[in-house]
């Protein structure tokens, strides 16, 4: 994968000098099998292998990994955890919790279905997307005290779906 990364995006993205005009590389890991030691020693080897001077996110589906290990190797390499409001992820206010703190200079949220509904449900129901179906306040309330949390960091990236 590291190969893969540099070489098909990394420096295609480098050489067209899009810094300025982007966020983070978000790497979205979907729910796996794998323990928290193997997640975090494959997530180490990879992080290892990347350039240094791009930002990065790793937005994770496996509550059991918001950990110690998981936050000390995220700090360690200056990634960010993003806190995303998804169907089996616990809130963002509890994931701030289990975070213990930042991990990057910088967040990302990710705000995508109501907490225990899943995508295909979550999808049917708001289809054709020309409306809000439903509020959600207390998401609402959760990511605007993420957002003041974030001070005296710059604001990071906040992509609701």
């Amino acid at each position: 994968m590291q190969s893969y990364s540099n070489d098909l995006v990394l420096t295609p993205y480098r050489a067209a000098k899009f810094e300025s005009h982007a966020g983070p590389f978000l790497f979205e890991f979907q729910r796996h099998g794998l323990s928290t030691d193997e997640f975090c020693t494959w997530l180490d080897t990879f992080f290892l292998q990347l350039p240094r001077d791009f930002r990065y996110a790793v937005e994770i589906r496996n509550p059991g990994l918001l950990s110690m290990p998981y936050l000390q190797l995220l700090s360690r390499h200056g990634v960010a955890h993003v806190c995303n409001h998804w169907s089996y992820m616990p809130s963002v206010a509890e994931q701030r919790r289990l975070m213990q703190g930042f991990t990057s200079s910088f967040t990302v949220l990710r705000l995508l279905t109501p907490l225990k509904m899943s995508y295909e449900v979550a999808n049917k129901r708001a289809a054709p997307y020309t409306k809000i179906v439903e509020a959600l306040p207390q998401m609402r309330h959760e990511t605007v005290q993420r957002a003041v949390g974030c001070r005296p960091r710059p604001p990071g990236l906040c992509r609701c779906q």
